[in-house]
């Protein structure tokens, strides 16, 4: 708050408290703005020069100095004093009260052209006094120069003007004065200082009316309650810069020019039923004269006297008789005139306000529903908690009260419940129609003295929201294997908990699960059959079998629910599989003399009642051969005779086999006795050709491209065998694990290499040491990366990978003769086609491979052409390449990228025993070997895989 914006405030502050109804009252407060000391002194100058003359007589006024303060009482009364100056003080001295100046005494002659300085300082009364400083400066002239001198001033007394003073052209002061010198001009200033008090606003100005006379008058409008009084001061001075000055007080009366205004809060409140003379409220006004009685306010009424009364000091309005709201809730039209009190006859001032005041409701009237009964039906069971189940309302004709709900019977379980403030019905546990179809419930409206009661029906809509469950039923069930059961294996029995009459129709329908109606089937009421028999033995049989029959409720409809109940069927084992050898493949070794060659062993897929011991013997069918060279007895095998490897490499004999089941069971088969090879001949010199395609981005690495190869009939003795390069070239090496295998740098330029090895066998005692010379020619051509790009493709039938490579008697491969092909088809040279992968097609299907090719003459050939001439000429390449079936490639086929191929290699077939024990010998012309569903087939070496 800052006092000099506004010293009094008024405060109105109502109160109300939380009963029903609410009760309010209001009070205003005054509040008067102490002030405090907070603003500085201010001079009206920032110095003061005067001149006196050196013959002024001792008292006589010198200068006035003039200072004010914004502060209020004693914060703004202030004190003049100078600075300690003992030169000046013998002729100066100030009057604390008014800064008036005076000679202390005569100041003489021999003085003219002194000059006097001191400080002026005006300090505030306050607790803690703020001060401020001033320089004075005061010259003494000769006994020539006087000061101007006021010789009238009318009025002489302070002059009193009403606050509504008007008249603008009148003189309010005048001053005459005299020169004091032959010119006898004098200049007036009315000084303009820094508050309203001291003309800041220029409220009045000064006119000079001739050359020594001046008068005041007003210009502007007067406000007691801004200004209660003015302190004008007017300089005069003569042409000998001489001056002089007088202070004139002005005093302003106050006058009844304000009308009075309310305060806030323009609504009151009365109870219901309440006695005569029951406050409605109080109302507040202020006038801002600032004088009595022109600031008394007084209230009167002027309509509704015969319901309400006011106090005429107070304002304080009460009722003259007793209300009932429900009657007439709200009064409009009470106006109340203040008026501000005068002691003269003429009228005051007076306004006119409407104010409100309510009747304010009591509990007198009870709460009543709007009906005796609700009723709210298919309520699904299935309804989550919080679903609105319906609503229920009572009304109460008193405003203020505040109806609360609730169940008060029949609400079994918790059920329901009810919004205590808005009568909704809400869900609160689960319902279930099967333990209760209806619920009839009594709620109550309560205003907190009355109340009022009302029955609710809830019926609950039955759902299909019970799973169907099953009658006990035998859930393990047995019967024999490879039979069909007539009739039903099991009867099933479901009930419906949705259907309360178990001896009604439960509307079930029964399903076997998906995984079992190959085999199963289940009739409506329940009958369970078997469709096919059923095996028990492997491979593809099961001793038992996970059944699953459902059961739908509803028929099965859309909104059915389902169940399932588990059977296990378990399968009696018959005799009906005949045994077989475990073992199919054994290694007898070449020039071993005859005796024990293994024990047999055979394996029953029925259970061992009718498996083991079992009986093993030559079959009927075999040849004399096979008769004469072996024999069996109980359950060992012999060998007849000495064997040689290099006249025959394996026998298969067919051996009887019968189990012990009841009837016994005979099977047969094939026992495969190869005969291990023994080095018992010496190596030869021996000759190989390698062909390489190179990809020119390919793999940084040593690439192993085949094996050394020598003339040996013995294919078991790479063990036995050194192996040592002859030629010093760095585009070749061989394998450090030193089993003959060449390794080729990945930096080899295409061109023919002719390599030369030696290599060294020795197996004592059969094979003494000897050295014998092996030649391999090496031709490596780069594929570049548009050939792969461009390539063409193929996928050919019923010819594997080796054969697809391997030489025939007339020199030539398939795959030459497809490339001699390719070349004629293309119409370009046959060193300008590369047939440069071949892959086991992916279908897994070991009937095909596929084939990817390229040819160009300048640039590559487009692989939409390469396969169009394919097509065109697909007959024709059958033709040529006998009973091979050329199919072409699905498109967007792409084989991983180039592989070695191995040409002029011999091809021989090979049992799964023999290949793992002759695999080193056959790396000699194969980079490796390996079994694949019972067939030999080579592995294609990757270059670069992209």
């Amino acid at each position: 708050m800052n006092l000099h914006d506004k010293k009094e405030l008024y405060l109105t502050v109502q109160a109300t408290d939380n009963g029903r109804p609410p009760l309010s009252d209001i009070c205003t407060f005054k509040v008067t703005v102490t002030d405090i000391n907070d603003n500085n002194p201010s001079f009206d100058s920032s110095d003061y020069n005067t001149h006196v003359n050196e013959d002024a007589k001792e008292n006589s006024e010198v200068m006035r100095v003039f200072a004010y303060d914004v502060d209020d009482g004693e914060n703004s009364r202030l004190t003049y004093s100078f600075g300690i100056d003992e030169r000046f003080s013998k002729y100066f001295k100030i009057d604390s009260d008014t800064g008036v100046v005076y000679l202390v005494q005569t100041l003489g002659k021999g003085k003219k052209d002194m000059k006097f300085n001191n400080t002026v300082t005006v300090s505030d009364n306050g607790v803690h006094p703020n001060s401020v400083r001033a320089e004075v400066s005061i010259v003494v002239v000769g006994s020539d120069k006087l000061p101007p001198v006021i010789i009238r001033r009318d009025p002489e007394r302070q002059l009193v003007l009403p606050e509504d003073f008007s008249d603008y052209s009148k003189k309010l002061v005048t001053i005459e004065a005299e020169s004091s010198m032959e010119d006898k001009e004098v200049a007036f200033e009315l000084v303009k200082g820094k508050t309203a008090q001291t003309n800041k606003d220029q409220t009045f100005v000064l006119t000079p009316e001739n050359e020594n006379t001046a008068y005041i008058k007003l210009i502007r409008p007067l406000d007691y309650e801004t200004v209660t009084e003015y302190m004008l001061t007017v300089c005069l001075r003569n042409k000998n810069s001489m001056e002089t000055s007088v202070n004139i007080p002005i005093k302003i009366e106050d006058v009844n020019d304000e009308t009075p205004t309310f305060l806030e809060f323009l609504r009151g409140s009365v109870v219901e039923n309440n006695l005569p003379g029951a406050q409605a409220m109080q109302v507040r006004a202020i006038d801002k004269d600032g004088t009595a009685a022109n600031n008394i306010v007084s209230y009167e009424l002027v309509d509704n006297l015969d319901k309400f009364s006011i106090d005429i000091t107070t304002g304080v309005i009460t009722s003259n008789v007793p209300f009932d709201r429900e009657d007439v809730p709200l009064y409009h039209h009470l106006t109340i005139p203040p008026s501000a009190l005068i002691k003269d006859s003429e009228a005051p001032n007076s306004v006119i306000q409407t104010f409100q005041i309510s009747i304010e409701d009591q509990n007198d009237n009870k709460p009543q529903f709007n009906k005796p009964m609700y009723t709210f039906s298919n309520i699904s069971e299935r309804a989550n908690k919080a679903s609105l189940v319906g609503e229920v309302r009572a009304e109460d004709k008193d405003t203020a009260s505040i109806i609360t709900y609730s169940i008060i019977e029949g609400n079994e379980g918790s059920a329901f419940y009810i919004e205590n403030t808005t009568g909704r019905i809400r869900v609160h546990n689960e319902l279930d129609f099967e333990t209760i179809e209806r619920y009839n419930m009594t709620i109550r409206a309560f205003d907190g003295e009355y109340e009022d009661t009302a029955n609710v029906v809830i019926s609950i809509l039955n759902e299909n929201d019970e799973f169907p469950r099953f009658e006990e039923y035998t859930k393990r069930i047995k019967f024999e294997e490879e039979k069909l059961i007539e009739g039903c294996i099991i009867t099933m029995t479901a009930y419906d908990p949705d259907i309360k009459n178990r001896s009604a129709d439960q509307h079930i329908i029964f399903e076997v699960g998906k995984d079992q109606k190959e085999f199963l089937n289940v009739s409506n009421d329940g009958c369970v059959r078997l469709t096919k028999p059923l095996d028990r033995d492997p491979p593809y049989g099961n001793p038992t079998r996970q059944v699953f029959i459902h059961a739908l409720d509803n028929d099965g409809g859309t909104d059915s629910l389902r169940t399932h109940a588990e059977i296990t069927i378990v399968l009696e084992d018959i005799n009906d599989n005949a045994p077989f050898l475990n073992v199919t493949e054994i290694v007898w070794y070449e020039n071993q003399e005859p005796g024990l060659i293994s024990k047999l062993s055979a394996d029953d897929y029925d259970t061992p009642r009718n498996g083991p011991p079992f009986k093993f013997s030559l079959a009927s069918s075999i040849s004399y051969e096979i008769g004469e060279k072996f024999s069996i007895s109980g359950d060992e095998l012999y060998a007849r005779v000495t064997f040689d490897r290099e006249e025959r490499k394996y026998y298969d004999i067919a051996i009887t086999i019968t189990d012990s089941g009841i009837p016994a069971l005979s099977g047969s088969s094939i026992l495969r006795v190869i005969i291990g090879d023994v080095n018992d001949n010496e190596a030869q010199d021996g000759e190989s050709s390698i062909f390489v395609y190179k990809y020119v981005n390919g793999a940084d690495t040593d690439i192993e491209i085949g094996r050394v190869y020598v003339e040996d009939p013995d294919d078991w003795d790479l063990p036995d065998k050194v192996f040592v390069q002859q030629n010093s070239f760095e585009e070749f090496g061989l394998n450090s694990s030193n089993n003959g295998m060449i390794l080729m740098k990945p930096t080899t330029n295409a061109g023919t290499y002719i390599v030369n090895y030696e290599v060294t066998e020795s197996h004592l005692p059969n094979i003494p040491s000897h050295t014998v010379k092996a030649v391999v020619s090496i031709t490596v051509k780069d594929i570049v990366e548009e050939a792969v790009r461009k390539s063409g493709s193929i996928r050919m039938k019923g010819i594997t990978m080796e054969e697809f490579v391997s030489k025939s008697e007339s020199g030539m491969s398939k795959k030459d003769i497809l490339q001699q092909q390719f070349a004629k088809i293309v119409n370009t040279s046959i060193v300008n086609v590369d047939v440069f992968t071949v892959l086991q097609s992916p279908n897994k299907n070991s009937s095909f491979i596929d084939v990817r090719f390229s040819a160009h003459g300048s640039p590559y050939y487009a692989p939409e052409r390469l396969n169009n001439k394919i097509t065109e000429h697909q007959d024709k390449l059958y033709q040529r390449l006998s009973s091979v079936s050329v199919l072409k490639l699905t498109k967007g086929y792409q084989p991983v990228t180039v592989i070695v191929l191995w040409i002029d290699c011999e091809l021989k077939q090979y049992t799964r025993t023999e290949l793992a024990a002759t695999a080193h010998h056959q790396q000699n012309k194969f980079s490796s070997v390996f079994l694949h569903r019972h067939q030999i087939v080579l592995k294609s070496e990757n270059i670069d895989r992209q």
